[in-house]
């Protein structure tokens, strides 16, 4: 995947005001667009347009009031070839119509297309029902689902599918050994929203012994998981903001 610009080329052409300037800004995770406008408005009878674009000669595209709470740097993960603002100050008295061009209609239509979101697609097998492991996949996505843990579509069938099923793994591995888990003074004890998974290995069924938990195995998944929670936490915005993120971290150090 192509790295995230982090650091933007700010430009306001020459204004009523007389004011004009080229900035470059890091952006981090906490500014939101409307705190930029905030920021560099001239006066307090104005406001400020803001287009973005991928090229300092455009195309631009005006961005809709909706977005300015958005956290710029979200925009920036789900839209990776942005790297210009462009402030545009206007007076309340009088807003004009913004021309759009065949171009910035194509340059919308592309950033729509890329902030789309969604989820792996449940497993399903054709011939047989799925397998216990298979069923707790599809159980987590929709648990992700209901918290609103999604992913920018074009990530969704790898970041996601990759990220979900390392999860999986470990729930699978620990399945039997909740309660050991939580009854241990040495490790933190599993977050109750993981409990929906516990005992999904009907090993008694299957008429074969209970895998014991082993150091080796439980710290291969440790460092696998953490891995995956850091690329959740650093490309994925929508998990920086879920209530219950720390969860996550909470369950990983279970492992340790």
């Amino acid at each position: 995947m192509a790295a995230v610009c982090s650091v933007l080329h700010i430009w306001k052409p020459l204004c009523v005001h007389g004011k004009e300037w080229r900035v470059f800004s890091a952006v981090d995770s906490s500014l939101t667009f409307k705190a930029l406008e905030k920021k560099y408005i001239c006066q307090q009878d104005t406001t400020l347009d803001i287009s973005i674009a991928d090229t300092k000669d455009g195309p631009w595209t005006e961005l809709q009031d909706a977005v300015f709470e958005i956290p710029i740097l979200g925009f920036i993960q789900a839209f990776q070839n942005l790297k210009f603002l462009k402030l545009t100050c206007v007076s309340n008295d009088v807003v004009s119509a913004p021309c759009v061009t065949s171009q910035e209609n194509a340059f919308s239509v592309l950033m729509n297309a890329s902030m789309a979101r969604d989820l792996p697609e449940a497993k399903s097998v054709s011939g047989r029902e799925l397998h216990s492991k298979e069923v707790m996949f599809n159980d987590i996505v929709e648990m992700y689902k209901g918290k609103g843990l999604d992913f920018p579509k074009s990530a969704a069938s790898t970041d996601g599918k990759y990220i979900i099923q390392v999860l999986c793994n470990a729930l699978w591995y620990i399945t039997n050994h909740h309660r050991t888990i939580d009854e241990a003074d040495t490790v933190a004890g599993l977050p109750a929203i993981f409990s929906a998974f516990s005992d999904r290995d009907d090993y008694k069924a299957k008429k074969v012994k209970r895998k014991l938990l082993t150091a080796d195995v439980l710290h291969s998944h440790s460092q696998v998981f953490r891995r995956s929670t850091s690329l959740c936490s650093s490309r994925y915005v929508p998990f920086l903001t879920w209530r219950g993120y720390h969860h996550l971290s909470v369950f990983g150090s279970s492992f340790s």
